[in-house]
């Protein structure tokens, strides 16, 4: 996991530490189920999704077309 979003995040700074977080709240929705822990389930996905929302609040994706795409990369 750490590698992957260390990739996906070289170009976004900041992008790495928000990354890891969700991957940790995620596996805390795992944890609570195996337990059969209904309300640490639930607080675990909220903290999740918490997380997600934060990190789609400061990242976006931008979707451009293969012709825009070429230009963008033929800058560097």
């Amino acid at each position: 996991m750490n590698m992957m979003c260390n990739h996906m995040g070289q170009g976004a700074p900041g992008f790495t530490p928000m990354a890891l977080k969700m991957h940790s709240e995620a596996d805390k929705i795992v944890i609570a189920a195996e337990k059969k822990d209904f309300n640490a389930v639930v607080l675990a996905t909220e903290r999740t999704l918490q997380s997600c929302t934060a990190c789609h609040a400061n990242y976006k994706q931008q979707i451009v077309s293969e012709e825009v795409w070429n230009k963008m990369i033929n800058k560097k």
